[in-house]
């Protein structure tokens, strides 16, 4: 996949940073979650490859390896290697 923003092309281990703070309202019960803030730098973990997937790129922050969540290529931005 290619990031629009940086033109970076996107695969599995790719870092790339959180545009916008990202979580979910609370629902039910549910009290709601936050996952990342802006400008947090995450890996990609897996990508949905159909089309039609709103948010194809599963990621989480380096150091967190048991969860992870989906965002929309438009909700982030390829780092460059150093």
């Amino acid at each position: 996949m290619q990031c629009e923003k940086t033109g970076i092309g996107i695969t599995v281990g790719t870092r790339v940073r959180a545009l916008k703070t990202l979580g979910e309202g609370p629902s039910g019960d549910s009290p709601g979650s936050h996952f990342c803030n802006k400008g947090d730098e995450l890996v990609v973990r897996e990508i949905k490859q159909h089309p039609s997937a709103s948010w194809p790129l599963c990621v989480s922050h380096e150091h967190i390896i048991d969860r992870s969540f989906y965002i929309g290529l438009d909700e982030v931005e390829a780092i460059p290697n150093a």
